[in-house]
Parts: C-alpha cells; structure tokens; sequence
C-alpha cells in the first residue's frame, strides 16, 4: 500500500456560538468516521475519508461548537494487506489538518487557549479493523468458499499468465491493455502481441466449454470449476444498452410456489423468489447461482409458457408487470448469439448498435470482444442437461448485478437475453431484485387450467403480448383488484377463444 496524493481538507460544518453561551461548564468530545471505497482496478488505486468531528457542550445551553472536517486519500495497492496502522497514520494526518483550521480559526475567541488531541491508536484500532475486514470481506469470502484460483481444470486452455496479478503495474495486463485500447491509447508490438494470446484464450475456451461434460462433475470438480473461473473471468466486458419495457410476463405453476393448485391469492408468489428459497434448492439457473435470486420474466405468454412448460391440468398464473413511470433502464444485452440475431428482430438491431461502437476501435479490440461476447452469448443461449450448465451465466450474471463502481452508466438494472425455449424468436429479461420493488408494479393476475398443450409449435404472432397460440386453456379469469398489502382478489371465468 501506498499514499498517492492526499487532497484538500475541506470544512464540512463549523459553528461557534457567543461567549455567553460557555458560561458553565464544557465538555468537549472529538470522534472520527471514516470509509474506504471499493478498489479502482484500471488505476489499480482506492480512496480513504476522514471525517473529524469535534463538539462541545455545555451544561447550561447545550451544542455550542461543532466542527467537522473531511480529508480524502487515494492510495494505490498491490499484493500487500491493508494494515490498521496504515490508515491510522491517515487518520493522524487528517486530524494534524483540522487542528490546523481549528488553531486558525479559534483566534481571539473563548477557545483560543485550547488544543486538539492526537488520536489513540488503542482506541480506534477496532473500529478501524472493522472497516478493513468490511473492505476486504469479497476476497475473504472467495478464500473461504473456493481457496486459490485454479489456472488449469481438465482440457480447457491454462489461464494466459497476463490475466494474473501483476506487481509492477498493480493489475492484470489484460486489464491495463484494454484500458488503452478502449481509451484509444497507442499500445507497443508486445501489448500487442499479448492481446492477441488474450483473445485466442476467449476463442479456445468458448469451444471448449461447448464440449465440456458438467454431468460428471464431482463436489471437488464443481468447486475447482468456480475457481478457474474466476481467473478466466477475472475481467469484465462492460457494454450497456437503454431498455424501454412496456410491460412483462412472469408466468408460474400455482403448485410449484403454493404447494397447492388452487388459486395464488398473494403477490409474493408471482415476483422473485425469496433468496431463503433460492438457498434451499440449490440450484444454479440461467441467471443467478444458489446464493443470490433475480427475477425472471418474458416479453409475452406464450413465450413463458414454451419457457415453462406446465403439464396438462395444471393450474398456472401470470403476472402482468410494468414500470411505475416512464424511464429506460440500464441492460446488459446477450446479442451476439447467430440464431437470435437471424430469428429475433429486435435482438439484430442491438447486434448492429454494438457493432456499430466497436468499429470505433481497432481491429485487435474488436475481435477481443468478439470472442468474449461470442462466448457468453453461447452460455446464455445453449440448451440446459444439466442444471451446472447454467454456471458461467449464473456467475456472470451475479458479477453484473454486483458492479458498483460509482459510473451510472454500468449500474445494471437487467440482463437480456434471447428465448431458448422459444427458438431465440423473442427474449428475456433477468431483472435485480432492488429495482423491481422500486421501478415495478403489478398490474394484473391472469389465471388459467392447461387443457392440453402445443409447445412444439410456432407462436402465432398476433401483436397481441396477451394471446395463447401454445395451449388451450380453460378456467380463465384476470384480475386488477391487488391491494397495497399484495392480496389478489379473482373476479369471475371469463370466455376466450382458445378456451375449451
């Protein structure tokens, strides 16, 4: 570790009152808050803050003076721990500057004959391993789950030692190599060179990974798995696209979240399911593993039930989500599966717009993008035997949802992704969690028995988002009557042309 630059002292708060209001007895107190931001991996660097706050009180008159001062660091970091008496070194500094403001300051006021204290290190050296231990839990957790990063898992390509640590740069080489390049910075023939060995290991691991047998996976091999992983993606393709949604369809099998086939008369059983649920199961899906829960939904019924599949006689519902007001919101697009962009419009489209950026780069990036997104438009797209052949997408998905690095731009609201189920014709959305309790609404509950079903089938495409090509249904009702406290009230059967 290693302090950058230590910026400006600002004044955050200061008052002092009257003389008067001293008269009595004074006791001062002087606390500290401080935070460390998340590490900044292209500058290989993160920022500490200080605040210092002193306060006096009076018994008579109460707060009497109250000063705050906040002081920032950017410290650089590499291979080395993050130690207390580092950052109490910091606070030291930090505290030397407000006491040069308060001895300016408290001139020729009732305060002028006192002085600040030095901080303890005995009695800040908790609260401060506190912080660490909160800025370090993500690494802590991997070593705790998983142990050393894997280079090497059966026949896929050796992790390219330029995604490793390195020192001399205090990151990756991938990462400072495409930092250039996506900054449109000259690189030298070596760059150049390891760029291209970057891009040839996307382009290996995406064929293999398609050979890759997850059904004979052992306890050991799926935890060796996630450790190779996470070197092979230790870096991020960061893309964005504006999504507008109308609304969205979420279609579950009343018995498979009520345990009954009667009718679901609570909201909570038609958005994401609890993450006590999701930890339950187990299981990985197409877009979160066992520890985290998203929300999946479909742009129209049909395709939710070619996703879905409900049996013969089962009883199913639908809700119809929309956002509480006009806005886009922030996607991650999965565009660059063939069969989609041949299939889906709107998916082409998205395709053409990334294009369209990429030519603004060179051809050594476009083609490092390339593979990359070849590669997880593969995962997101392919056909599931296994429920570990969800993994990279569930991984990456979780990394998705998990940025936070301060740029709006790259805070993701949702994944798109193409319809397996319905031949890449339509898509999907995963959706966080946060943003749906913020952003969306219920609108309505639709409900319906399959009578019998035709999912082998082309939808028809009517325009209609509402309409049932894939089975014929009976018992159909809707409902908009959903109270503020998530109960739904049915109304009666109503007739509709697939209807027996």
């Amino acid at each position: 570790m290693e302090l950058q630059e230590k910026y400006p002292t600002i004044i955050e708060h200061w008052k002092h009152e009257g003389i008067e209001k001293f008269m009595g007895g004074n006791a001062s107190h002087m606390n500290f808050e401080f935070g460390i931001s998340k590490p900044d991996i292209y500058n290989s660097n993160f920022y500490f803050m200080v605040k210092v706050r002193l306060v006096y009180i009076n018994d008579i008159n109460g707060e009497v003076f109250h000063g705050v001062t906040s002081t920032t660091f950017r410290i650089s970091y590499g291979r080395q721990s993050l130690t207390v008496p580092f950052l109490f070194e910091l606070i030291d500094k930090a505290t030397y500057d407000f006491a040069e403001i308060f001895h300016e300051r408290k001139q020729e006021t009732n305060l002028f004959a006192r002085k600040i204290e030095r901080p303890s290190l005995d009695e800040l050296r908790e609260t401060i391993q506190e912080a660490i231990d909160l800025w370090d839990s993500p690494a802590v957790a991997f070593e705790k789950e998983f142990g050393e990063r894997l280079t090497k898992f059966r026949n896929l390509p050796p992790i390219p030692e330029h995604k490793l640590y390195n020192d001399t740069i205090a990151s990756t080489m991938e990462q400072s190599i495409s930092h250039k390049l996506h900054m449109r910075q000259e690189i030298d023939e070596t760059e150049k060179e390891i760029f291209k060995g970057l891009s040839l290991f996307y382009k290996k691991l995406d064929k293999e990974l398609a050979l890759l047998d997850y059904s004979s996976f052992t306890p050991k091999d799926i935890t060796d798995f996630k450790n190779y992983l996470s070197y092979a993606f230790n870096f991020v393709v960061l893309i964005t696209n504006q999504l507008s949604i109308n609304k969205v369809y979420r279609l579950v099998v009343n018995k498979s979240v009520s345990q009954t086939n009667d009718s679901i008369t609570e909201t909570r059983f038609l958005t994401y399911p609890g993450l006590d649920i999701v930890k339950r199961y187990g299981n990985y899906n197409r877009g979160n593993t066992s520890n985290t829960t998203v929300f999946y939904v479909a742009e129209d019924i049909d395709t939710a039930l070619k996703e879905i599949h409900p049996k013969k006689g089962e009883r199913v519902t639908v809700g119809v989500w929309k956002p509480r007001k006009d806005r886009t919101f922030t996607c991650y697009p999965i565009v660059h599966c063939e069969r989609a962009i041949t299939n889906n419009k709107e998916v082409e489209i998205a395709n053409s717009a990334i294009k369209q950026i990429q030519e603004t780069h060179n051809t050594l990036f476009r083609d490092y993008m390339n593979y990359y997104l070849n590669l997880l438009s593969r995962e997101y797209s392919k056909r599931i035997k296994n429920r570990f052949d969800y993994m990279i997408s569930a991984i990456f998905s979780e990394q998705i949802f998990e940025i936070n690095d301060g740029n709006p731009d790259y805070n993701y609201d949702c994944i798109l992704y193409p319809s397996v189920g319905n031949e890449f014709q339509t898509y999907n959305i995963i959706i966080k969690p946060s943003v749906v309790d913020k952003e969306f609404i219920l609108e309505k509950a639709i409900e319906f028995e399959i009578s019998d079903c035709f999912y082998d089938r082309k939808p028809l495409n009517t325009g209609n988002s509402e309409n049932i090509s894939l089975a014929n249904v009976k018992y159909y009702r809707e409902t908009r009557a959903i109270s503020e406290a998530g109960i739904i009230t049915w109304s009666n059967y109503i007739k509709k042309n697939n209807i027996d």
